[in-house]
């Protein structure tokens, strides 16, 4: 035993000199771990500072505002370079010129053009050679990536690279690069690195067995985005780098051991998902609140967990939410967000916080109602994990006096964030002690009267004998009888309303009114803004010229011709109108189609027409012309 103990020990202490030995000492200092240049949608660098905790530079790209087209701005990076000391510099210099496509497709036949294009990308090549000779002079690193096909890879500066350092070729495909048809793309690249362990990670290579997509039309530009697990394979080799590099200086490297978060996916069928906004906004139509938690006993909850298989933590239905929602303390579980939009379709997305890149990204466009879940997914898409349970706190037994032990008793708390048939909390669910306190705190906002939020709770804290949960849930409270008695809000300022001269503006358009028949009947509204006059007038056509003989004996045969017409990109105001219109010298203005708001004159005007005629159509029953 002895014997086998010396052996091992030995074998110890020449291991760690073998690592002492490759490791570099005295240890280097950079400031930063990484810079991505020519970085496009920089998928490393989000990946680096967001799952690898690397302290990143801003990546160097024409889309940040950096074109390295000119002269002054290749030195300013390298002179960046040099203060800042970066570890490791990604380079992804552009292969547009450099393609095969263009050789054997775009400049056929013109090689001296193509030749000419090729002689104004050729800075590029030379500024990754001097970027790899800089990181390799303060003692960094760098990889140089570009399509393996591609005719910069013969060039005397990328040449010199692949003679020096490591390089390899690899098949996108093996790292989830996808096309526009879902199928994976077989994209090879070279890469040019200065330490081994990034070849080891990089060198992927597909078997021809899969059916891909070709790189052509829109595959060409989405094949210029690096995949996720692309980037994660180097800044796993760069991590390996560290620990090897910094032995003796470092102790513990939790970075290493990060990787890709992989999840069961939720079920994204929007016919399952429909019937659930239904209930959604019947459960929030009895509610004063635009948005509430759910309870998790309630039946819309348990529905929602049926398409959700995770660890729910919560969910959240929102009633014309602004932005997508995140609690605190829950910044590393996934979220699915199911968005009914105004124009009655459906988004379905989920996603892992950590990795997002807007994590409270606000909606471009209008949402209606909002389900936000948020919660643990298990397992692995191949091999999904069942879900678990969420921990239980134990309820504690007191022994009887004959060492039996007496069943737990049931105490009167609130199972529900209700009391008396009323929602009267907000938020997440209560905790077991804030049950407790639920009900002492409801019936003293209503023995004091119902005083405001605010005063309920400056009184609790000033008495010091009241605990911070029940100061907490104090917070929380909502009164729907308070609610319903509310005073009007201090309204918004105001100013007065310019007015200009009469017949200055006149904006015209269509307005249509159901009869009693359900046909539908065309009327011509013509609004002057500045005093208010309307005139709304039967049409039974759509033509150009009719339409425009209806407004001279409807308006300008009196009034004269305005200084500026207001009206809609419609047909029945283009051609034979419009040139009328501008030969009597009339200005015309259409507002633009994304910006219909700013026709709010004249279809508050049109809302109010059709309102009352249809009180009129209702009451005396007509129909016809």
């Amino acid at each position: 035993m002895a014997r086998e103990a010396l052996a091992a020990s030995k074998w110890q202490q020449k291991m760690v000199m073998q690592r002492l030995q490759g490791g570099r000492w005295p240890r280097k200092h950079f400031q930063f771990d990484l810079v991505e240049i020519f970085g496009g949608t920089s998928m490393v660098t989000i990946r680096g500072a967001t799952l690898w905790k690397m302290k990143v530079l801003q990546p160097i790209d024409i889309r940040y505002g950096i074109d390295l087209r000119k002269r002054s701005m290749r030195r300013w990076l390298m002179t960046t370079l040099r203060r800042f000391k970066p570890r490791l510099a990604m380079v992804e210099f552009p292969c547009t010129p450099w393609s095969i496509l263009q050789r054997n497709v775009n400049y056929k036949g013109r090689e001296d053009e193509l030749r000419e294009l090729q002689e104004q990308d050729r800075p590029f090549l030379k500024l990754t050679e001097d970027v790899f000779k800089t990181q390799v002079d303060h003692g960094g690193h760098a990889i140089a990536e570009n399509p393996a096909t591609a005719d910069s890879q013969k060039q005397d500066e990328i040449v010199r690279l692949r003679n020096k350092y490591f390089e390899t070729t690899s098949c996108l495909c093996m790292f989830g690069l996808t096309g526009k048809a879902g199928l994976p793309m077989k994209k090879r690249v070279r890469f040019i690195a200065t330490h081994p362990y990034f070849i080891e990670e990089l060198d992927k290579q597909c078997d021809g067995s899969r059916v891909h997509e070709l790189v052509e039309g829109s595959n060409a530009a989405a094949s210029a985005c690096y995949p996720p697990l692309l980037a994660d394979a180097i800044c796993r080799a760069y991590w390996r780098i560290v620990v090897e590099e910094d032995f003796g200086t470092m102790t513990l490297n939790e970075k290493d051991d990060t990787n890709t978060a992989w999840f069961v996916d939720a079920d994204k069928s929007e016919d399952k998902w429909r019937p659930l906004f239904d209930d959604a906004m019947e459960v929030l139509g009895r509610k004063t609140q635009a948005s509430i938690f759910l309870a998790p006993d309630s039946e819309l909850y348990a529905k929602i967990a049926r398409l959700v298989p995770w660890q729910i933590m919560n969910i959240q239905i929102a009633h014309l939410p602004k932005a997508k929602r995140v609690r605190p303390g829950l910044e590393d579980c996934h979220r699915c967000s199911a968005l009914l939009l105004n124009d009655d379709s459906i988004v379905l997305e989920t996603e892992f916080l950590k990795t997002a890149q807007a994590p409270r990204e606000r909606f471009v466009q209008p949402v209606r109602l909002a389900i936000f879940v948020l919660g643990y997914a298990p397992g692995d898409p191949a091999d999904p994990a069942p879900q678990q349970e969420p921990p239980r706190q134990p309820v504690p037994v007191e022994p009887h006096d004959d060492g039996a032990l007496l069943e737990p008793k049931e105490s009167p708390v609130l199972t529900k964030q209700t009391y008396a048939d009323e929602q009267w909390f907000i938020g997440p669910p209560l905790t077991n002690k804030q049950k407790k306190l639920a009900p002492m705190l409801v019936k003293v906002h209503k023995n004091l009267g119902h005083p405001a939020q605010p005063d309920l709770t400056r009184a609790l804290i000033q008495d010091g004998k009241v605990e911070p949960d029940a100061i907490e849930l104090s917070r929380r409270l909502r009164c729907g009888t308070c609610e319903r008695s509310k005073r009007p809000g201090i309204p918004r300022p105001s100013s007065f309303k310019v007015i200009g001269a009469f017949n200055s503006k006149l904006c015209i358009d269509f307005v249509y009114v159901t009869d009693a028949n359900q046909d539908n009947h065309a009327f011509l509204h013509l609004l002057e803004p500045n005093g208010s006059f309307n005139v709304f007038w039967p049409c039974d056509t759509r033509e150009a010229g009719h339409v425009y003989d209806l407004v001279t004996m409807l308006w300008c045969s009196w009034a004269g011709y305005p200084k500026e017409l207001w009206v809609d990109q419609d047909g029945a105001f283009q051609g034979e109108f419009a040139e009328k219109m501008r030969s009597n010298g009339v200005i015309l203005d259409h507002p633009p189609a994304a910006a219909h708001w700013q026709v709010g004159e004249v279809e508050a005007y049109n809302r109010a027409f059709q309102h009352l005629a249809a009180k009129l159509v209702d009451e005396l029953s007509l129909a016809g012309e």
